[in-house]
């Protein structure tokens, strides 16, 4: 049997076309369907970011049940976020020259309805978690 996910997060899809544009259906071949706005793309790349600061946030609150091994998986299998592969490397980089532990990898499910605001709406969601760099608070409040 399958284990639960440790993190379920529902959200809905960003802001639409249609809301925006009342005239937008009319030169739409697909009315029914609307897109994102610009401000649904951005939405979405925000909530991203949000989620995967609220899961690091879980990440350094949690006991530390599950341990890793240098070869292998972390034990533990919760949700969180996904390493782009260029990030992935220079966090590589900078464990081996200095003594910062690797940050852990997890796995994130994003389940989406075909219309494409939702589908867009996870994309950007998934954007937002891929540039999410895990920086202290106090340390993005300065950049600011």
């Amino acid at each position: 049997m399958t284990k639960a996910p440790a993190v379920v997060i529902v959200v809905r899809h960003g802001a639409r076309l249609d809301a925006a544009d009342k005239s937008w259906h009319l030169t739409s071949p697909t009315p029914y369907d609307p897109p994102l706005t610009y401000g649904g793309w951005i939405q979405s790349r925000a909530l991203g970011l949000r989620i995967a600061s609220l899961l690091h946030e879980r990440e350094k609150t949690k006991p530390s049940s599950g341990t890793s091994s240098p070869a292998g998986p972390p034990t533990d299998a919760g949700l969180g976020i996904n390493d782009s592969p260029l990030l992935e490397a220079n966090i590589k980089a900078r464990s081996t020259s200095t003594s910062r532990t690797q940050r852990r990898k997890h796995k994130v499910v994003v389940h989406s309805s075909p219309f494409q605001r939702c589908v867009q709406t996870g994309i950007g969601i998934s954007a937002g978690l891929s540039q999410f760099q895990g920086l202290p608070t106090a340390a993005r409040k300065s950049s600011d």
